[in-house]
């Protein structure tokens, strides 16, 4: 009797604290960084429950997970890569994941610098033409070069790709700010009922949808809290069929 009461103590102890360690996760939201334009439909696997969610436009995901936990990352085009995440992971407010691309070996690349030719001695442009710096000319050799070797090294190089995702990331942080800014995080929940674990997410939903963007830039604010109201009830829609 004495033996079974002490295992009957034993099992009000642990079980229920082992169970309360089982349900501790908590959403997690990061996003993709990898060298690819299509960053959508990356999958996103938790190990330990076996539950997936798939990237959204941007590469952004949210998914729950606790300490100690591995993610698993994969994809077309990319390397599959597992994570193990750790406290420090989940209270950051975004957590970043970089990939690699899968290489795809060119048989053979020649480049032939003729230093003697040039848009100058061509006639293309003339010699007195405004003078460009180094990152300017980087960036119109990369996007309105022609007879430059510049857009051929940047095309097999991906400094092309590079310089247009850096510019289009800075311009999704400045509006991410002015969301930020604009949009507090108590009006979103109280008055468009996201919840609180979501509000990153859907303020990162907002940057990835133009038409709101332009509304926030604009003056027309009516028409943007309608806009914003639309989203909020397409993002908790989506929410709830990914769980």
């Amino acid at each position: 009797m004495k033996r079974f009461l002490i295992a009957f103590i034993f099992f009000l102890i642990i079980v229920p604290n082992s169970w309360s360690q089982e349900t501790a996760r908590k959403l997690l939201n990061g996003k993709i960084l990898v060298d690819l334009y299509d960053l959508e439909d990356i999958d996103v696997i938790n190990v330990q429950t076996e539950k997936f969610k798939r990237t959204q436009t941007g590469g952004y995901f949210t998914v729950e997970a606790k300490e100690g936990d591995t993610l698993m990352f994969s994809g077309t085009n990319i390397k599959g890569l597992k994570m193990l995440i750790c406290e420090e992971d989940l209270e950051k407010d975004l957590l970043f994941v970089k990939l690699e691309t899968v290489a795809k070996e060119l048989s053979e690349v020649v480049v032939v610098n003729y230093n003697h030719i040039n848009s100058v001695s061509l006639g293309i442009v003339s010699a007195n033409q405004k003078k460009y710096t180094p990152a300017e000319r980087k960036l119109k050799a990369a996007s309105k070069g022609f007879l430059s070797v510049d857009p051929v090294l940047n095309f097999f190089s991906g400094k092309t790709a590079k310089l247009k995702r850096d510019v289009a990331t800075e311009k999704k942080e400045a509006w991410l700010k002015l969301i930020e800014e604009l949009f507090e995080d108590v009006v979103l929940i109280n008055r468009l009922e996201i919840p609180a674990d979501y509000i990153k997410g859907f303020q990162y939903f907002l940057v990835e949808n133009k038409r709101f963007v332009e509304l926030v830039e604009g003056n027309d604010t009516t028409l943007r809290d309608f806009v914003l109201t639309q989203l909020a009830i397409k993002y908790k829609k989506m929410m709830a069929n990914e769980e």
